[in-house]
């Protein structure tokens, strides 16, 4: 027969569990992903993930994770950087790991980008300088007469082209637009005549050629631009730790569904597949394995 506590003892006990009481069962655990409305990266309908691009990894990790309960929320880069730096409890896709987003976030890759494109007006793209590739000399053509480019105040349009533009900033045919709504914004106006190309993503261009119904605008490859690695952020704590663990491992399993690589591959032409093929294809092998575990290192405590 059980022991009864003395009962000077059984008051504490009652407030010691109180709380728990109060608080009811434990829930299961939450994941908050974030999402932009950015198409085609992500295509979000009343704040929920869709078709996009981004939008099939979610559905495919979340498969994999019935023991979560995952929540969406929308919010701009910016904005989603600042709730990381803060630590937030949040996790959002479609980042690229610059060496400062590193110092506040954990990453784990899910593709990588094909590179940036010259975005032309169709009927002037014979225009554009190439190489004997067939690639965008890009240095010669923001030198080029007669052409007139833009691209988007504020954006890095990573550190090589970064370079590019600013060594060439007197005598360049290229201006930096302020406050414009993303990459349609730029499309606009080249469709509109008022300039003649810009840079940006194929799949960017993609999504606007299917929703405009239009072939106004042309993609060249430009030369030297290389694949760029995109994944998930979760905040470096022991919390954004243990969730990019965890994401990092169902994506090993998820890479093995037809529908991950086609995410990618529905947004970029058959021709920027067959160019990029090779370190794609080294990419998904090595995505079929879980990260070392050195990749992701706790963080430091005060």
């Amino acid at each position: 027969m059980p022991r009864r506590l003395p009962r000077i003892l059984r008051p504490l006990c009652l407030a010691a569990i109180a709380p728990l009481l109060a608080a009811g069962p434990l829930r299961a655990e939450t994941m908050t992903w974030v999402l932009s409305d950015w198409p085609p990266n992500f295509i979000v309908r009343e704040g929920k993930p869709t078709i996009g691009q981004n939008d099939v990894y979610l559905r495919l990790i979340i498969e994999r994770w019935p023991q979560a309960q995952h929540r969406f929320v929308v919010m701009s880069t910016a904005r989603s950087i600042l709730e990381l730096q803060n630590k937030t409890r949040l996790c959002r896709p479609n980042l690229i790991p610059t060496p400062e987003r590193q110092r506040f976030a954990y990453f784990t890759l899910t593709h990588m980008q094909l590179p940036l494109q010259l975005i032309i007006r169709r009927d002037l793209a014979a225009k554009a300088p190439l190489n004997a590739k067939g690639e965008v000399e890009l240095a010669r053509l923001i030198r080029q007469p007669g052409l007139r480019g833009i691209v988007a105040a504020g954006r890095s349009y990573t550190a090589a082209i970064d370079g590019v533009l600013a060594a060439a900033k007197t005598g360049s045919n290229i201006r930096a637009l302020q406050n414009l709504p993303a990459n349609e914004g730029l499309f606009k106006l080249l469709a509109l005549g008022r300039a003649d190309y810009t840079l940006d993503y194929e799949p960017n261009l993609e999504y606007h050629n299917r929703q405009n119904r239009d072939q106004t605008l042309a993609g060249l490859p430009i030369a030297g631009a290389a694949l760029i690695p995109v994944g998930i952020a979760c905040p470096r704590t022991e919390w954004g730790l243990q969730a990019i663990r965890k994401i990092d491992a169902l994506l090993a399993q998820a890479v093995a569904d037809p529908a991950y690589r086609a995410a990618q591959a529905s947004w970029a032409s058959p021709a920027s597949l067959q160019r990029y093929k090779a370190g794609l294809d080294r990419f998904y092998q090595q995505r079929s394995h879980p990260s070392p575990a050195a990749e992701f290192a706790p963080p430091l405590r005060p």
